[in-house]
């Protein structure tokens, strides 16, 4: 059962949000969609572009490997820098130039003709979309009203793989006929049609500085020296284990979203098939959030991720398995964007249900770089094994294994919680 903090605890700003939801909130929530969208494209094109690119480039599957995680690795980096440069020129300035930033990196990416140099070009867009994204999520959490801000950043989160599923779609249509470079075209233009509804919906200042960084510096300093003995102490062994088990899950998520198209064009299908296909499996991830979400509300967090870790352990292997038929391999894919990529909203909330409320900010934040870890290391470590030559069925076993470990690390996480009561 959901506890609630007395008015006492709650921040000015959080108690001004219990009002009702205006005009401005609904623009800036569907700015946000939209930004969500435009991230989710930008970020998942490159998977549906690689067997084309791949086939003219001459990539290996190690550089393969590499061009996949360079974006990831190069959203770590942009997403530390992001509440610095807030702070310090203005959340609409700095999210200007992350839309910049990721038009650029796109125009540039459809240009490119080697290999060595995609990998350099897609970590530096993606350091623009590891920076737009804690923007937009701040400005909801500032602005949106407390009572809505879940529903909120569940509709941005959906937002993403639907931005990917958009990407699948278009790679199945165009590239077939005109080749990948449109894709990243496309990619270009979608972040320029957000400025303009950008001056409208984000504030120029993020809040009042006076009043803010008083409450920022005081809790930046009691956070640093000593946030990881912090959490380990408030969660235990248990969250030790879900910490490890979130850096196997996230890179089960990203390896999956980004190479599942290449690995289907590997077995034979055709690359307009692998996209569609890819497509359908960020639409699995986009309706798991929603109900995946909705089921931890009702039965609590650990009952849902032990079976759904278990359903992506299954559903990839059958991928593996059985992916000879155009039909089965579709719903199979489905399945593994339900189970594989979605079940990483459970971990989510099983970070927060660990730890105290005072320590839940520090321990989303600790969460967020283990899935970094596992989004770097996942993709990549793939390309080198294909390049070793394991074969796509045994590639999808490895990714039916990550699933098992996540089951696995989430029983053993609620096991050690319930002996530590």
């Amino acid at each position: 059962m959901r506890s609630v903090a007395p008015a006492s605890d709650q921040a000015p700003e959080d108690t001004e949000a219990d009002r009702a939801l205006n005009r401005k909130d609904i623009f800036l929530i569907c700015f946000c969609v939209a930004a969500g969208l435009v991230d989710g494209y930008d970020s998942q094109v490159i998977a549906f572009a690689a067997p084309y690119m791949q086939e003219e480039l001459t990539l290996s599957s190690s550089i393969l490997g590499w061009v996949f995680s360079a974006g990831l690795i190069g959203g770590m980096f942009g997403a530390v820098p992001a509440a610095h440069l807030e702070m310090k020129f203005g959340r609409r300035a700095v999210l200007m130039l992350c839309l910049f930033w990721i038009s650029i990196g796109s125009i540039i990416t459809s240009l490119i003709s080697t290999g060595p140099v995609l990998v350099v070009i897609r970590f530096f867009a993606g350091i623009g979309l590891g920076m737009a994204m804690p923007l937009l999520f701040g400005a909801m959490m500032d602005s949106v009203p407390r009572k809505v801000r879940a529903r909120s950043l569940s509709l941005v989160m959906c937002a993403i793989p639907a931005g990917g599923l958009c990407g699948g779609l278009l790679s199945a249509t165009i590239s077939s006929q005109y080749g990948w470079r449109p894709l990243f075209w496309i990619g270009c233009v979608l972040p320029i049609l957000l400025l303009p509804s950008l001056f409208a919906a984000i504030p120029r200042e993020r809040r009042p500085a006076a009043a803010d960084a008083p409450v920022s510096e005081t809790a930046q300093e009691k956070a640093e020296g000593g946030v990881i003995r912090s959490l380990l102490k408030a969660g235990g062994i248990a969250f030790a284990i879900i910490f490890v088990t979130n850096i196997f899950s996230a890179g089960l998520g990203y390896i999956l979203m980004s190479w599942t198209p290449t690995l289907l064009v590997y077995t034979g299908f055709s690359k307009a098939t692998a996209a569609l296909s890819g497509g359908l499996l960020m639409g699995g991830a986009m309706v798991a959030f929603l109900i995946l979400g909705f089921l931890v509300d009702r039965l609590g967090p650990f009952k849902v991720a032990i079976p759904a870790y278990a359903g992506a352990a299954l559903s990839i292997l059958c991928l593996g398995v059985l992916s000879g038929d155009q039909t089965t391999t579709m719903v199979l894919c489905f399945l593994a964007g339900f189970f594989g990529v979605g079940s990483q909203v459970t971990i989510t909330y099983i970070v927060g249900d660990l730890v105290p409320t005072q320590y839940r900010v520090a321990a989303f934040g600790t969460a967020m770089i283990s899935s970094r870890i596992g989004a770097g290391i996942g993709p990549l470590s793939i390309g080198f094994m294909s390049s070793a030559g394991l074969t796509p069925m045994a590639l999808f076993a490895v990714m039916a294994v990550l699933g098992l470990i996540g089951s696995v690390g989430v029983f053993l996480s609620n096991r050690a919680r319930r002996e530590a009561q």
